[in-house]
């Protein structure tokens, strides 16, 4: 914009004057031309028409030949004439000489015209020029030399009685040929077209300046919008849309910075829970719930401080955390703080309500351990804390961690079977909903302790993650997952689990590929699952390997969807194919939830607007299995179809498979599953 005024402005200035010495130009060239013509004329008058008359001798030359009709004009004379007849009223031709013929002795020279004499007498062939202001009006000179160009005119006027000079020679300089040309009209016309010119462009000047405000205009406004989406978008990324406190993932990640930052500093973690909340929601309603968690949100955040922050990490669920806690006295005190600020009666929609709390807490003073399991500790006191009686607060200690299984063994136990080669996979068959077809299986990882007792993967896989060692663990699991697809028979996949922690480490695409072509495996009969929590932390890295995994064909789900509190906006741009409904909504439905039969039939309404397959998790009832296929759910999944079992356990069905396809009647579901899996046993 304003390189436009600049331009606008330099040719409003300099326009007219160019313009102007345009038109001077013009004026200089139209006089040199007439001149030029003029000599021309004059040269073919006296060489031919004069010449000829003289050597006949029977015409007499005369000044005033009109007087006498047996006369012609005299060269001079015949010229000026010529040029009466042609001039203009702005252009006059005067022929002037120091030595006039008598019947012009009377004039004199002007100044221009002596000075122009002079130099044309040194310098026959130039053009002499000057600008005059003569009666209030500019007038531009131009002068050349009228020579003697023939013989007959050097005689004629060496010999003629009237010619007041008699020593003439050949290109002799004879007089001086002028054209005055009056410049006003030159002027005057260059001032309009400029003025003309000048209008145009501010016009166009302002209709462009014009433009670009308003696209300037919309361009700001597109930017702060976009500015502000991003602020919203970022920020509901990493908070929770009710409270506005930290998600889970981004108070684990702040957590993080915060201890690795100052290897000195510990800080207070606390695990809350609201007592009897489902009771509170089934007795004044879903509306009311929402309320006091919002306002317990808003109490937490300033019991918490400056210097504390808060994260939600279920429906009632909170972290706290609070700096500068190193002794177990401040941090029992920063625990009772907590559960203080929730005493005071709460207002929901007008019903006053007495809500208490229980709290888990722990002090995390280093991160090696990593901040799960931090959180871990924390949510084994809280249990404890609600297991004597509620509305109290529990400090972890090693008899927790011992009750639930030592993390040192854990760890141990997890090494062990890396080392040994002791992690197994079972197998849960997804069947589809309207035809009973098993259509593929997913790969379930599974460990136990030096007893033989299974731990749970929400257990060991956290671990897992915080040593560094899902990677190797994830590639191994890939491999034996396509190892055993490979045995499965037509379109039958197998679906494996993506721990976030591996995109972290590894070139996951790769790794797929490698498996791939090592088990000679169509990339149709693998699906790879990924929790919520990636898309919510997701780079440009991520997007990248996941779209890779998309064009080699692979299918990507979305595991426990419904459980990360997020939004939905990765819908638009990942490349998902599948819905994997968390088991809770499924339990919610069956305790009569209004609010989980909502969730359900919305991410049902999403996924088939966006065309994306959805497979229920958690079917443990005829009942939820009919109610999953009336919403249009494509795939079910659960301990009513198939138990998860290892892979020899399954090769009865693998035969029957090879040979005539399964298909299970869902009304006689558990019947026809102890038949297949009668020899599994296990979880």
């Amino acid at each position: 914009m304003i390189a436009v005024v600049l331009v606008t402005v330099y040719i409003s200035f300099y326009l007219p004057s160019a313009m102007r010495s345009s038109a001077i130009e013009t004026a200089y060239r139209t006089s040199l031309q007439l001149a030029t013509q003029y000599k021309t004329i004059r040269s073919f008058y006296s060489n031919v028409v004069a010449a000829r008359v003289k050597e006949q001798g029977d015409i007499p030359f005369a000044a005033d030949y009109t007087a006498d009709d047996e006369s012609i004009p005299f060269p001079t004379t015949f010229i000026m004439d010529i040029a009466e007849l042609l001039s203009k009223e702005n252009v006059r031709l005067s022929l002037t000489s120091p030595y006039p013929w008598p019947n012009r002795a009377g004039r004199q020279l002007t100044a221009f015209q002596k000075d122009a004499w002079t130099s044309l007498q040194e310098r026959p062939e130039s053009v002499v020029s000057r600008e005059e202001t003569i009666d209030g009006q500019r007038v531009l000179k131009v002068a050349v030399a009228d020579r003697m160009v023939s013989e007959s005119c050097v005689a004629c006027h060496n010999s003629s009685p009237n010619s007041p000079k008699r020593d003439w020679h050949l290109n002799d300089v004879r007089a001086v040929m002028e054209v005055s040309t009056t410049m006003e009209p030159y002027l005057a016309r260059a001032d309009r077209q400029s003025q003309a010119i000048i209008h145009t462009v501010q016009a166009v000047a302002g209709l462009v300046i014009a433009a670009l405000a308003l696209l300037g205009y919309v361009s700001l406004r597109r930017k702060k919008e976009k500015e502000e989406a991003l602020r919203n978008l970022h920020f509901h990324a990493h908070h929770d849309t009710m409270t506005g406190t930290l998600k889970r993932s981004s108070f684990i990640d702040v957590l993080q910075e915060r201890l690795q930052g100052d290897a000195t500093q510990s800080l207070a973690l606390h695990y809350v829970d609201l007592d009897r909340f489902k009771e509170i929601n089934d007795r004044y309603g879903h509306a009311a719930g929402d309320t006091l968690v919002k306002e317990a949100a808003e109490r937490l955040k300033e019991a918490a401080g400056e210097n504390g922050m808060v994260g939600r990490v279920g429906g009632d669920e909170f972290l706290v955390a609070h700096a500068n806690v190193a002794d177990q006295h401040t941090l029992e005190a920063s625990a009772s703080a907590i559960i203080d600020c929730l005493k005071a009666p709460f207002d929901l929609q007008g019903n006053t309500v007495q809500v208490s709390a229980s709290v888990g807490s722990v002090i995390c003073q280093h991160v090696r351990e990593g901040i799960e399991l931090f959180i871990q500790r924390a949510d084994l006191a809280l249990y404890k804390a609600k297991a004597s009686g509620r509305n109290r607060f529990q400090v972890y200690d090693e008899t927790l961690g011992e009750a639930h299984g030592d993390s040192r063994k854990l760890k141990d136990a997890i090494f062990n079977a890396m080392k040994n080669d002791t992690f197994m996979l079972h197998f849960q068959g997804v069947f589809n909903t309207e035809s009973g077809r098993l259509e593929g299986f997913e790969a379930l990882l599974r460990l136990s302790d030096e007893n033989g007792k299974p731990i749970s993967p929400d257990v060991f896989i956290p671990v897992a993650e915080a040593m560094g060692a899902i990677s190797d663990i994830g590639a191994w699991v890939l491999d034996q997952a396509c190892a055993f697809s490979a045995q499965l028979p037509g379109d039958i996949f197998v679906s494996v689990n993506l721990s976030p922690a591996q995109f972290a480490v590894g070139d996951i695409p790769t790794l797929v590929r490698t498996a791939l072509e090592k088990h000679r495996l169509s990339s149709s009969k693998l699906e790879l699952e990924i929790t919520e929590n990636l898309f919510l932390e997701r780079t440009e890295q991520v997007v990248a390997e996941l779209a890779e995994l998309r064009e080699m064909g692979i299918s990507i789900a979305i595991d426990d969807f419904g459980t990360g509190y997020s939004n939905l906006s990765y819908f638009c741009d990942l490349p998902i194919t599948k819905v994997k409904i968390d088991r809770s909504f499924l339990a919610g439905w069956a305790r009569g939830e209004a609010a989980a039969k909502s969730v359900l039939q919305t991410i049902m309404t999403l996924c088939r607007n966006t065309g994306m397959v959805v497979t229920a998790e958690g079917i443990e009832t005829t009942a939820q299995a009919d109610y999953c296929r009336s919403i249009g759910c494509h795939q079910l999944q659960g301990f009513l179809l198939a138990r998860p079992a290892p892979a020899g356990d399954l090769e009865p069905l693998l035969q029957k498979l090879a040979i005539e396809g399964f298909v299970l009647d869902m009304s006689e579901a558990g019947d026809a599953l102890d038949a297949e899996f009668e020899r599994s046993e296990n979880i």
